[in-house]
């Protein structure tokens, strides 16, 4: 069966399982109250849960066997009579003898679901005999202490979480053995129905989010950790991907803010073929979303010097130093048009940031890393390369020039950048000239601001595309090369004019 017509009948079946499962939880509450004298009716059927967990057993065909017996497990792990820990580890031991892909994954998932939806039971006191007085050599997880006191209250977060863990590893290892199960001729088929399961792998992620009494350390030195070492591990671009995605999303933003140089490393470890620019956007989305619900938040981000980290891991990944990702130049500026986004919103006093951001891109698009269908060489008689018109190159390009103008909405601002003018260099003349104007559109009603010949003389290398005749926009006079250009900003004190009407603003002498 195709994984949505399995589907299908996994919806169906399991409808039947809950309803089977509220049954036998009324019998077994009849049942304890037959025992305290309650004023059970004779007539009523009793049961004792351990004998329903039993008889589960032998079911004689495996899989109905096993869903039944999760069933039942349920109802045993809510009635407290025997250490929940227990009953996880027979469940999970028992799911192991199924290792068909597709009927494992789906058991899997159905075991995380129902063991997990009363979580705090597992710290209930135990009422009645262990599981393991009925099933001999199961052993126990964390016996009571050498004085006969109970377990630690923490021992049953520890318990869940070890379970999610198992089973998350376990459901990954048969979802990636999907992709080799099959042949060649069938990979693209095959591939598209691994990432229609990918949600039940995901299950375990979010059980894990959902655990209340999860703190931030528990998660950095144990939970994060081994989801790492299995997503690492695993060498499946398509799990990779989709596991880091749900790490990202799943848990609390305090939780990735605090794991940040972790999970760059490890993104530096994945496979190739894997969608970096999709991960990294999904982080940098969240802790900008994260940055701007409050100043304490935004303080929280620059404390951990998330910048700096992804400054740090970022060209590495790019570069291929950790390894080879086989990543386009467009891949890399949507990458950095994401680092830009965060930077604009996180960091909004520190204009090196972006001017840091730009570097790289400049870095990116330099003389030799572009393919030739996106290099469109300059008709103003230079070598400069700039990319192809109307492409997502120029697309990107734009919107990194233009992103930080409409935040900064002042020109003292944009002039604190080395790298924008060498960026905006690699688009064509015509397009430079219109990010040129989003410069001066952006700004048009600051205050005068500016008040050195330097950064007037700076202000007209960014806008010169403004005044080149070959743009087409001559003078009155076909020879006159003084172009005047007013703006409200530029001399805001009468003495400075006589020293700015002799700035150079280019080879051929135009002045302003």
């Amino acid at each position: 069966l195709s994984p949505r017509l399995y589907y299908d009948i996994y919806l169906a079946v399991t409808a039947e399982l809950r309803v089977f499962e509220v049954y036998i939880a009324e019998a077994v509450s009849r049942t304890l109250r037959h025992e305290g004298n309650a004023g059970v009716s004779r007539s009523d059927p009793v049961f004792s849960v351990l004998e329903l967990y039993e008889n589960a057993q032998t079911t004689l065909h495996v899989i109905p066997r096993l869903y039944l017996l999760i069933t039942v497990g349920g109802v045993y792990l809510r009635s407290a009579q025997a250490p929940p820990r227990d009953i996880l580890r027979d469940l999970s031991e028992m799911c192991c003898g199924v290792q068909h892909p597709q009927r494992g994954l789906f058991l899997r998932a159905y075991l995380a679901q129902t063991m997990m939806r009363d979580l705090n039971e597992i710290q209930k006191p135990v009422q009645g005999p262990s599981v393991s007085a009925s099933r001999s050599g199961l052993k126990e997880l964390n016996p009571p202490a050498p004085d006969g006191s109970p377990p630690d209250e923490a021992s049953g977060v520890d318990d869940s979480i070890d379970f999610l863990l198992k089973n998350f590893t376990e459901m990954n290892r048969l979802w990636v053995r999907m992709q080799h199960d099959c042949p060649a001729k069938e990979r693209e088929k095959r591939e598209a129905e691994r990432r229609e399961l990918g949600l039940l792998v995901g299950v375990n992620i979010s059980k894990l989010a959902s655990i209340a009494d999860v703190t931030d350390e528990l998660y950095s030195t144990i939970i994060f950790p081994a989801l790492s070492d299995q997503i690492v591990s695993c060498h499946d671009p398509i799990a990779q991907e989709y596991l880091c995605d749900c790490i990202v999303q799943a848990f609390p933003d305090e939780y990735l803010l605090f794991t940040i140089d972790s999970f760059l490393t490890m993104c530096g470890s994945l496979t190739r073929g894997v969608d970096m620019k999709a991960i990294i956007r999904s982080v940098t989305t969240r802790l900008s979303s994260f940055a701007e619900r409050s100043e304490e938040n935004a303080k929280r981000v620059r404390k951990a010097r998330t910048f700096e980290l992804l400054e740090k891991h970022l060209p590495e990944i790019s570069n291929g130093t950790v390894v080879e990702f086989g990543l386009s130049v467009e891949d890399l500026l949507q990458i950095y048009l994401s680092l830009l986004e965060f930077a604009v919103k996180a960091y909004p006093e520190e204009m090196s940031c972006v001017d840091t951001v730009y570097g790289f891109c400049v870095s990116s698009l330099s003389k030799g890393s572009l393919e030739d269908d996106d290099i469109a060489l300059t008709t103003l008689g230079t070598s400069t390369e700039t990319v192809l018109a109307d492409s997502p190159l120029e697309y990107l390009i734009v919107q990194l020039l233009e992103i930080p103008l409409r935040v900064h909405r002042t020109i003292d601002i944009p002039l604190q950048w080395n790298n924008w003018l060498p960026l905006s260099l690699k688009i064509a003349p015509n397009v430079r000239r219109r990010v040129s104007m989003t410069l001066l559109r952006e700004i048009e009603f600051v205050p005068p601001c500016l008040n050195s010949p330097a950064q007037v003389n700076k202000l007209f290398d960014f806008i010169s595309s403004l005044v080149q005749p070959e743009l087409g926009l001559q003078s009155d006079a076909e020879n006159d090369n003084d172009i005047h250009i007013y703006h409200p900003f530029l001399f805001p004190d009468r003495n400075l004019n006589a020293a700015s009407s002799e700035l150079d603003i280019g080879s051929s002498g135009r002045r302003a």
